[in-house]
């Protein structure tokens, strides 16, 4: 259990600081930019970036930045709802990330904003917090079929919540549809695997690996 707990732990960490999302395209600002450094879609870099580094008041700042320029830009709204996941105030955060969905000028952009979803679920968890998880898995991939964002968090999600099984089939997707997060996804195939060599797979476990193989 020991093992467990400090494997649930990590996993978390990983699901908050991880955040290597694809961003949003050029969106025309309400004001205009007065150098390429003073561009929404710097700030919003730089945000993601200063995520990375925990530097969160800083990522903050560089997202509402982003936001002066234009209200909704969906990538900018998606960083805000990491931002406040991070600071475990969830209401304004998945306000925001469905901000980040409403606003989506492409597909992908709202896509990830349902993955923003399956990440705050994860890191709130709490009842019910895997079907809502789910939920925004197949919107995610109703918006971007074989989206391998989506199959990665969602095997976060699943690893977290100690379904290897699922977890593992996850991991397998994103390294079948070979695009991004394959790296990732290795590493974090092998930890499962693992796990699973460790735990006995329950009979409901053997037969959705099977469904989704």
């Amino acid at each position: 259990m020991k093992a467990y707990s400090r494997f649930r732990n990590s996993m978390t960490v990983i699901t908050i600081i991880s955040i290597g999302l694809l961003l949003g395209g050029c969106v025309e600002g309400t004001k205009p930019p007065e150098t390429i450094l003073d561009s929404p879609e710097h700030h919003v870099v730089n945000g993601y970036k200063l995520i990375e580094k925990g530097m969160i008041n800083d990522a903050e700042r560089e997202f509402q930045l982003a936001l002066q320029y234009d209200p909704n830009l969906s990538s900018a709204l998606r960083g805000m709802g990491f931002v406040y996941g991070i600071k475990k105030s969830f209401d304004p955060a998945f306000k925001s990330m469905e901000r980040a969905a409403a606003h989506a000028k492409k597909k992908q952009d709202k896509a990830l904003a349902y993955v923003g979803a399956i990440r705050l679920y994860t890191i709130k968890r709490g009842e019910g917090w895997l079907k809502q998880a789910e939920k925004y898995f197949s919107l995610a991939l109703a918006e971007v079929k074989d989206f391998p964002e989506a199959y990665y968090y969602m095997g976060v999600a699943y690893t977290v919540d100690h379904r290897f099984v699922q977890a593992e089939n996850s991991f397998r997707k994103v390294l079948e549809i070979n695009e991004t997060f394959v790296m990732e996804a290795q590493e974090q195939l092998k930890k499962v695997q693992n796990n699973l060599r460790r735990v006995p797979e329950s009979e409901y476990e053997k037969r959705l690996a099977l469904h989704l193989r």
